[in-house]
């Protein structure tokens, strides 16, 4: 169990088309009478897991279990968990380590939700990574698709549109459009990206668009279908095209937690689409 601290007012929800924060929470150590409290800010709007991954030091002893994870609200502040010596005669001290991530890990995927896919009406993209690919699909994105589509440049040739567009309605919690092209580094492995929060707390994660290709700000609410970004060869990639996952924890290590969903198509609604298949997107229905 955690207790909370109360809520931080925000001053600029809907902020400017700039990088969000690498580290999307902080944790710090707060004294409160004998004990120790371990206190989480978070930097985001939408939710967060937060890992507290180890704990180290003398005559310590935390309310928690080690490693720990929970999910944080976005721009909150909450207390952790608590820490006091084990024994009272003698002076304690801690270290620790954590780590954090969009989503919430205990997230209740909408089963009956059907998504759209994530580019414009009437075109045609080729899956060329399915669920499970053995290639980078695994852990924590195993249920991810990549659909082959390049330069993020709208073309008006029949199938040519490069246009990223919302597979389901939310809010954007997370934007990066710095990154350069076919980044070496993993830790820059999804390079730009959207994360966009929907309303069972699921993320939504759109990623490898082009530099600058990002058209939604972090605050903006999106409508199914609605053109968010451009697609590109942004991060850890070795061709053009967008990598779309469902998360409950957007991570791709053994610490993220991908959904399969079921996706709206030309053919019909599919629960899954299969590698080296082109799918046609058709429009979300009418609200």
């Amino acid at each position: 169990m955690t207790a909370s601290l109360g809520v931080a007012q925000e001053t600029n929800q809907l902020r400017s088309l700039s990088d969000s924060p690498r580290r999307l929470a902080e944790l710090k150590l707060v004294r409160n009478g004998l004990t120790l409290d371990l206190v989480a800010t978070t930097k985001t709007i939408g939710n967060c897991t937060l890992f507290v991954k180890t704990m180290d030091g003398e005559n310590f002893s935390p309310s928690e279990s080690i490693p720990w994870k929970g999910t944080l609200s976005g721009m909150s502040t909450t207390v952790v968990m608590s820490i006091k010596a084990k024994d009272p005669v003698l002076g304690y001290n801690v270290t620790f380590s954590y780590d954090s991530a969009y989503g919430a890990w205990d997230a209740q995927p909408d089963a009956s939700v059907i998504y759209e896919l994530p580019y414009e009406e009437g075109h045609s993209k080729r899956v060329i990574q399915g669920y499970l690919g053995k290639d980078s699909h695994v852990e924590g994105a195993s249920y991810s698709l990549d659909f082959g589509m390049r330069v993020g440049v709208k073309e008006d040739e029949a199938h040519q549109s490069w246009g990223v567009h919302a597979a389901r309605a939310g809010t954007v919690v997370g934007i990066r459009l710095s990154a350069s092209n076919r980044a070496k580094k993993v830790k820059q492995y999804d390079g730009n990206y959207i994360v966009i929060q929907h309303s069972d707390r699921t993320i939504g994660l759109y990623s490898h668009l082009t530099r600058g290709g990002v058209v939604v700000p972090v605050g903006a609410t999106v409508k199914a279908g609605q053109l968010i970004g451009r697609s590109g060869a942004s991060g850890f990639c070795h061709t053009w095209h967008l990598h779309f996952a469902v998360h409950r924890v957007a991570r791709r290590d053994e610490r993220g937690v991908s959904v399969p969903v079921r996706f709206r198509t030309a053919d019909g609604i599919l629960t899954e689409l299969s590698a080296g298949k082109s799918y046609t997107a058709v429009a979300p229905p009418a609200n």
